[in-house]
């Protein structure tokens, strides 16, 4: 039942209401009215072992099927806009039962004169016709009455079934939003977590930055004004991060290029970053606070700035779309090992509690650089 339909609206009339309902109508529904008519009817056809000699069923089979199909289909217009109404409690179940007794009201109406036009007896109109009796009894408002009783009844129960599996489908489907979101909710505030832990493991990095970029101001480098600017668009990069707590490829690049460009002066790692992907891709959401440690662990065992005429080492991140996965790759063209199984582990321990879909992290380092590969086997978002 699409909850859409169960919401209270404002500025259209009844009639624009009511059309709606009908419109509203899905095939699994009309072939539940399908289904009881054709069963109720069906349920009587044993009946037809009383028919007198002689006389053909075929009209009789007619009645037993196609009557009471015609009369739940009858009931359809009638139960589409008490099944949409935004009622609940017992307002909702005398809305119901409304419906389905001016359904099997207007189901007799209209099938009265069109069984006696169609000439279409039951078993017990022709054992009246063979006692001699009119086929077919006048109208009487007690045989009616009992008629729309008849049909009352199980369209009553039928319209209280249907609306309680409805009501229960659409319960398991918000529950199942409210689920998603929380888990949605639960990996931002983790998220948040993880870069606010990242950011109490920064201060020595940036401690030392400034002293760095001091001692250049102090012997007038010519490095110390470029230095003290990179310094401040890392702190833009990384500083809003701890409030949303959310990462994308484009973000964790910008940040990748922002501590790469501070580092470079300290550290023997590349001055730059090469983005290799789609730009489509910029805005896939990432587990949070992953890349930055790879590359950080890339160079741990590497310390101290880069030798005189030294050619400084290069770095490339490259993304693709696998299907309905996505498959990311640092790679540091420099004779750094990769962290240990335990280091490695750890990371892909952190950003799977944080990620909903399966993750995988892998390095493979030689003499000629460094990959880390990270695959994962969705893309959610938590839009």
């Amino acid at each position: 039942m699409d909850a859409t339909l169960l919401a209270p609206r404002t500025g259209s009339g009844a009639p624009t209401r009511l059309v709606r309902a009908w419109r509203s109508l899905q095939r699994v529904e009309l072939g539940w009215f399908v289904l009881i008519g054709l069963g109720y009817g069906l349920s009587d056809l044993g009946s037809l072992a009383d028919l007198p000699a002689g006389v053909s069923p075929w009209p009789t089979v007619a009645r037993l099927v196609l009557i009471p199909l015609l009369a739940s289909l009858i009931l359809v217009p009638f139960w589409l806009p008490a099944a949409r109404h935004p009622a609940t409690g017992p307002a909702r179940t005398r809305l119901l039962a409304g419906a389905a007794l001016a359904g099997a009201m207007a189901g007799m109406a209209l099938l009265w004169p069109l069984v006696r036009w169609l000439q279409w007896p039951t078993v017990g109109d022709l054992m009246r016709q063979a006692k001699g009796h009119p086929m077919f009894s006048e109208w009487q408002w007690g045989n009616f009455a009992g008629d729309v009783l008849t049909v009352f009844l199980p369209a009553a129960l039928a319209f209280v079934l249907f609306d309680l599996v409805g009501r229960r489908r659409e319960n398991a489907r918000r529950l199942h939003e409210l689920q998603a979101e929380q888990q949605c909710l639960a990996r931002e505030a983790l998220a948040a977590r993880l870069a606010a832990l990242q950011a109490q493991l920064e201060p020595q990095f940036l401690f030392e930055a400034l002293v760095d970029i001091e001692q250049a101001y102090a012997r007038a480098g010519a490095d110390a004004v470029p230095r003290l600017d990179a310094l401040i668009h890392h702190l833009r990069v990384a500083l809003p991060r701890l409030r949303d707590g959310s990462t994308t490829l484009a973000t964790e690049t910008e940040l990748l290029a922002s501590w790469l460009a501070v580092a470079q002066h300290r550290l023997p790692v590349p001055a730059t970053l090469q983005a290799d992907w789609p730009p489509a891709l910029g805005a896939t959401p990432l587990p949070p606070m992953l890349l930055l440690p790879l590359l950080q662990a890339a160079f741990a065992q590497r310390p101290g700035a880069p030798a005189a005429g030294q050619p400084a080492p290069a770095a490339r991140l490259l993304a693709r779309q696998d299907g309905d996965g996505f498959e990311l790759a640092l790679e540091i063209q420099a004779a750094a090992p990769c962290p240990d199984a335990e280091t490695l582990e750890a990371l892909a321990a952190r950003a799977q509690a944080a990620w909903r879909c399966p993750l995988a992290l892998r390095c493979d380092g030689d003499a000629g650089g460094t990959r880390f590969v990270l695959r994962l086997a969705c893309t959610p978002s938590c839009g």
